[in-house]
């Protein structure tokens, strides 16, 4: 005989406060379904008063007697409530109804209730009632052959999910627990009634929130029904049992290695979190490994007293393993009071690791783990620290001179609170409490980047993998360049405008370094379409008294788009040993983003007293390319480039044609007035950076690119005309073969 659950109270109608119009089409809609049959209404008053529809449901497609115990015509209860986060529900009402997957969890006693959709969200949209029937008919059906949990599905979890949940530091990701040892929590009400305990290693002021963990590993179970909250360490030990798992040895086993470990009871007087933690198996493989917690209010001492494994011989005195006092080998009787212990089943959730920041990031593991340097942490160096914290890419340390200023914060990560502290110890806090409190504080150094006498600062590069520059200066990546011992090195940074960004990265031989790559960038400035505006100033807005007192107005909008690029294409950049050149340009009216890719030439060098020319293999090309197509006769134009006074450096960065009022045949060459325009656009483009540095002209065939004597009393007047600027002349003379660099100076005493 079927025993039906007398749950609520019948009625004739649906009372008119409880009428809703889903409730109204789902009566109608088992009225009209040939596979359904309303037996009555039932008023039901937990949490709030409403109705349920009483129907036995079935279509003949489930055997009898199948292995799952449903019946082949099942009674339950159907109901609409629009104020609960899944409406439709169905409870089914028979006494010994099978405790089989795929149920939601209910209070003891009360009706199982279906699980018959995973998302809400999405099914409410396309929800009709006659379309709910069928789902029913078909969770009933599936349940019945085992086909309800598909193969490709996660298994059930082990317990129902509850409102409770103890967030557990990152280290317990990398470590056990018995190696972790005491933790500390303090208690957060969430915003939806949920209860957190986040937990960290280091100590409060509050003793009484000490916690100790302990970890029991049980044998492997497969897909089984989700199980209520057990109230007591007695009833979880019954519900595992149930599965097949003994508990309580592998219990007493964790309890003795636990306060061993942790000096005899260095957390006795705290609290006891339990984990315990089962692996999941499927055709005969393990899936995952669940971990759920229990918090135990009583002393992590009282419950090891009542589970046997503890003794305190002395009233008041010290506590020790029970088994380790025993006398003669003599066996110690069982204890059950620990079984009314009473416990709080909770989520576990643990702060996430790096190595889980990395995969959730899809961030590999192998190119992640290196040493880096960041030099610049203002408004773009504190954005790439937060992100690349968050990724877990690269342990860094941090090279700043500056203080944190009031106007800082428009476009800084850092908060009020900051203000007047240096911008790296508040990068490195920032950064350190990222992924949760207690993670290492990445080095922080109150100095410029390129003050290699500064001890701190030259062991941080020299010890690093990857140096990147962010001080939106020429002097750091410039400096950078000279030293031979240096990792490989990139250099990013925005425009004045805001509306495009730069990356330079060295290969990783640095072949060619951050000055030349300055240089090649430069040259793409002047020959490309998106050079004309790529160096367009933006309103300057004073920011004090001082005459230097004035930054750029830069929405951190355009700091964090651009950030957020540059972050991500140097990431994925450094993976290969290529050098880059990269510019990327916002249209702003459409928020497109366009990317050009600089090639990059290889560097050639001549050195002349104190002074070392460089250039690079396409300014080579270029002339060239511009020798040949003015043969038989000879040609030149304007050489362009950056000098670099501290450093004794000339690197050329481009060359100009010939102007049209030049005069040229097959062995002479006399350049026209039309240089000046070239050299005004040229300095123009690069704010200042490239300018005139000297002369360049071709050598007809069968000739040498060595100079002739008419070549020498024209370098002599260069070198004479520039004195003046305290700049030496430059000339290069491009042969059918090779390039020929000479200098002359005349330096004023």
């Amino acid at each position: 005989m079927v025993v039906f659950l007398d749950w609520g109270e019948r009625i004739e109608h649906i009372p008119n406060e409880q009428v809703n119009p889903q409730l109204l089409g789902l009566l109608h809609a088992c009225q009209q379904h040939p596979h359904f049959r309303v037996v009555e209404l039932r008023q039901l008053d937990a949490p709030l008063p409403h109705v349920g529809i009483v129907v036995e449901a079935g279509d003949g497609t489930i055997a009898p007697r199948n292995d799952a115990k449903i019946l082949p015509r099942e009674r339950l209860c159907l109901t609409f409530r629009s104020d609960q986060s899944v409406p439709a529900e169905v409870r089914a009402i028979r006494a010994d109804f099978p405790d089989v997957i795929h149920l939601h969890g209910v209070a003891a006693g009360q009706p199982a209730s279906l699980c018959l959709y995973e998302n809400w969200g999405f099914e409410e949209r396309r929800w009709t009632p006659q379309k709910h029937l069928d789902r029913i008919l078909w969770w009933l059906r599936c349940t019945a052959d085992g086909t309800l949990h598909a193969q490709d599905q996660a298994l059930e979890q082990l317990f129902y999910a509850t409102e409770f949940t103890v967030v557990l530091p990152a280290e317990f990701n990398e470590r056990s627990a018995e190696d972790l040892g005491v933790i500390y929590c303090h208690q957060v009400q969430g915003g939806n009634g949920h209860t957190y305990f986040i937990a960290s290693t280091t100590k409060p002021d509050d003793p009484a929130s000490t916690i100790q963990p302990l970890v029991v590993d049980l044998a492997p179970v497969g897909n089984i029904p989700i199980q209520r909250p057990p109230g007591t360490l007695g009833a979880l030990a019954d519900q595992l049992a149930q599965m097949g798992l003994e508990f309580q040895g592998p219990f007493e086993a964790a309890f003795r290695r636990q306060f061993r470990l942790t000096g005899n009871g260095g957390g006795g007087n705290g609290s006891l979190l339990l984990i315990v933690r089962i692996p999941r198996t499927r055709d005969g493989k393990t899936e995952r490994l669940d971990c759920r917690g229990f918090l135990i209010a009583e002393k992590f001492e009282n419950v090891g007293i009542k589970l046997g494994v503890l003794f305190r011989p002395v009233p008041g005195g010290p506590v020790s393993v029970a088994e380790d006092l025993a006398i003669g080998g003599a066996t110690l009787s069982p204890e059950t009071v620990w079984r009314s212990v009473p416990l709080i089943l909770t989520d576990l959730r643990p702060m996430p690791s790096r190595q889980f920041a990395r995969a959730l990031s899809g961030v590999t593991q192998e190119d992640a783990d290196f040493t880096g340097v960041l030099a610049g942490v203002g408004s773009l160096g504190g954005v790439l620290a937060d992100i690349w914290a968050r990724e877990a890419w690269g342990r860094w340390s941090f090279i700043d001179p500056d203080d944190l200023a009031p106007h800082n914060l428009v476009r800084h990560i850092a908060p009020a609170g900051a203000v007047c502290f240096p911008k790296v110890q508040v990068v490195s806090v920032h950064a350190s409490c990222t992924l949760g409190v207690g993670q290492v504080r990445p080095p922080a150094i109150v100095a410029r980047a390129n003050d290699l006498a500064n001890p701190d600062v030259a062991k941080s590069l020299r010890d690093a993998q990857l140096l990147v520059d962010a001080t939106t200066t020429i002097e750091v990546p410039r400096d950078w360049s000279e030293q031979k011992d240096l990792p490989r090195s990139a250099s990013v940074f925005f425009t004045y405008s805001g509306m495009s960004a730069v990356l330079l990265l060295e290969d990783e031989k640095r072949q060619v370094r951050l000055s030349a790559l300055e240089a090649q960038y430069y040259r793409a400035i002047l020959n490309e379409p998106w050079g004309e505006k790529h160096l367009e100033r933006s309103k300057e807005v004073r920011v004090g008294a001082g005459c230097r007192d004035h930054s750029l107005a830069l929405p951190f909008e355009l700091v964090e788009t651009h950030a957020a690029q540059l972050a991500r294409r140097l990431r994925k950049s450094v993976a290969s040993g290529d050098g880059a050149i990269r510019v990327w340009t916002l249209d702003d009216d459409t928020g497109s983003l366009s990317a050009a890719s600089v090639e990059v030439h290889p560097v050639r060098e001549f050195v002349r007293g104190d002074w070392q020319v460089r250039w690079d293999a396409g300014v080579e090309a270029k002339l060239h390319a511009m020798r040949d197509a003015c043969l038989p006769s000879e040609t030149g134009g304007v050489l362009v480039g950056v000098i670099d006074q501290k450093l004794r450096t000339i690197t050329i960065v481009d060359a100009s044609d010939a102007p049209p009022d030049s005069s040229a045949d097959a062995t002479s060459f006399v350049r026209g007035e039309g240089g000046q325009d070239y050299v005004s656009r040229c300095e123009n483009l690069t704010g200042g950076m490239v300018s005139y540095i000297g002369e360049w002209h071709s050598h007809p065939a069968g000739h040498t690119s060595d100079p002739s004597g008419t070549d020498i009393v024209l370098l002599a007047t260069l070198a004479s005309r520039l004195a003046s600027d305290g700049i030496p002349a430059l000339m290069m003379i491009v042969s059918k073969r090779d390039v020929g660099v000479s200098l002359g100076e005349i330096r004023l005493s």
